[in-house]
């Protein structure tokens, strides 16, 4: 209404000039932009109806596929139907067969028997022919009695030969009635178990001249031995077992009494990476201290030892050494312990705020006339606050307990307490006295361990003997 207060009344001569005038805007007729969308609905038109074909093309193809996987399934199904029914027909086959074998292992072992019997028959019979024979000839009698005697004789010559053959067989048929029925034997083989049951009564308890008595039961025995190469390998896994644990077990002792005899020689119970590291610097004529000698708890803190020590782990027996000397020391340390568990102390970069000691942490509980020894204990506990309530732990960001809770990087975990004390000097009696009671501790395990390997390897070498 651009002019609608601004008209005359004698000016209306038509109603539609008048809106048009003084009623309605003037709004151009946009021709072009009508000619894009309609260029672009076609457009939208002609897109529709390709893709309406193309999924027509595709819903064909995939038609086709479809039929193509079920000829292809019902193929390999009747593929399948036919393989399957020639290897049901060839288990039959199979089975036929190993049946006869079986009919036929049967008939040679009777065959075998009777082969046996009859050679003795014949043997028999050979030497009755012979002594009607000598009768029938005239041969003396005392020259029959001396054939007879000179057959005996060397038939118990060929009795004691084979008596000292079967010594072998004896052993190992006793070994394995030994093993078999010790308690360490797998219990899971009962072909063994029965075959050992039957034992005692087949061999006898005594080896003597006349053993075997009845060879052939001997001999029967003897085929009727079962597999033993899964027993073996079970026998074989035990006695590796009973040698790793004397030899673990072996190794500790020597520990103890490696860590004995450096305290009662004067020295500080440490690791032997750590000696040898100190003892290389002493060749060097490199001055080098541990933090355990350097270090103690302070009086009245002993409750936080075992924490501050199991946070610490093998850093107790850092080495310390001053700055000018660590270009004699570094290259040696990186050069010849690297992967071990020595360790070193950077002593170069140390500040003087490093010296100081926050109230309330780990690290006042830890005393040290060293100045790089506080610097590092103050790095390593000064953040750790001592909690004394569960509130500490639970929403400390540092900060430990006595008993051994240790809140850090946002968790809290347990750190197991050494039973041992490590730091310090003052320490020195006790661990001397716990190390001797973990000595006389560890002698009985070591000689069961001992007895125990023993034992494995006897059970284990008397199956291998049978075998």
């Amino acid at each position: 209404m651009r002019q609608a207060l601004s008209f005359d009344i004698g000016q209306i001569t038509s109603v539609t000039d008048f809106v048009k005038r003084f009623l309605l805007d003037d709004i151009p007729i946009e021709i072009q932009t009508f000619q894009d969308r309609y260029t672009t609905w076609r457009e939208m038109q002609k897109t529709i109806e390709r893709v309406e074909a193309e999924i027509k093309t595709v819903e064909t193809i995939r038609s086709a596929c479809e039929r193509v996987m079920e000829d292809q399934f019902n193929v390999r199904m009747w593929s399948y139907g036919a393989e399957r029914a020639e290897y049901d027909r060839y288990g039959e086959v199979i089975a036929r067969q190993r049946k006869d074998i079986d009919e036929m292992e049967e008939q040679l072992h009777s065959t075998q028997s009777y082969q046996t019997r009859l050679a003795e028959v014949i043997e028999q019979t050979q030497r009755r022919l012979a002594a009607i024979k000598g009768q029938i000839d005239g041969t003396p009698a005392y020259r029959q009695i001396e054939s007879a005697q000179a057959e005996q004789n060397s038939q118990a010559a060929i009795r004691r030969a084979a008596n000292i053959e079967a010594k072998s067989i004896f052993d190992a048929l006793s070994a394995l009635r030994e093993a078999a029925t010790s308690g360490a034997f797998p219990k899971n083989h009962a072909t063994i178990a029965d075959f050992v049951s039957r034992l005692s009564v087949d061999i006898g308890g005594a080896y003597d001249a006349t053993w075997p008595k009845t060879p052939r039961q001997i001999a029967a025995v003897v085929e009727t031995v079962p597999p033993l190469a899964e027993a073996r390998t079970k026998l074989a896994e035990l006695y590796q077992d009973a040698s790793a644990s004397g030899a673990s077990l072996a190794k500790e002792f020597q520990g103890i009494n490696r860590r004995l005899g450096n305290l009662r020689s004067g020295g500080t119970d440490m690791h032997p990476d750590t000696q040898d590291f100190l003892e290389d610097m002493r060749k060097m004529r490199v001055p080098a201290q541990s933090l355990t000698e350097v270090a103690d708890i302070a009086p009245g803190f002993t409750e936080w030892r075992g924490i501050i020590e199991a946070i610490l782990g093998d850093w107790v027996d850092a080495v310390i050494i001053e700055p000018h000397f660590m270009d004699q020391a570094y290259p040696h340390f990186d050069s010849n312990y690297k992967a071990t568990k020595a360790k070193l102390i950077q002593s170069e970069n140390v500040l003087p705020q490093d010296q100081t000691v926050r109230q309330g942490t780990l690290a006042e509980a830890v005393v040290t006339e060293n100045p790089y020894a506080r610097a590092f204990l103050n790095v390593r506990l000064g953040r750790i606050i001592r909690a004394r309530s569960a509130n500490d732990i639970r929403k400390g960001d540092l900060a430990a307990s006595a008993d051994g809770k240790y809140a850090h990087g946002r968790g809290i975990e347990y750190r197991r307490l050494p039973q041992i004390p490590r730091l310090g000097q003052s320490v020195r009696d006790q661990q001397i006295a716990q190390l001797t009671q973990q000595h006389r501790d560890f002698e009985p395990r070591l000689q069961a361990a001992k007895d125990n390997e023993l034992r494995q390897e006897r059970r284990s070498g008397a199956d291998h003997k049978q075998g």
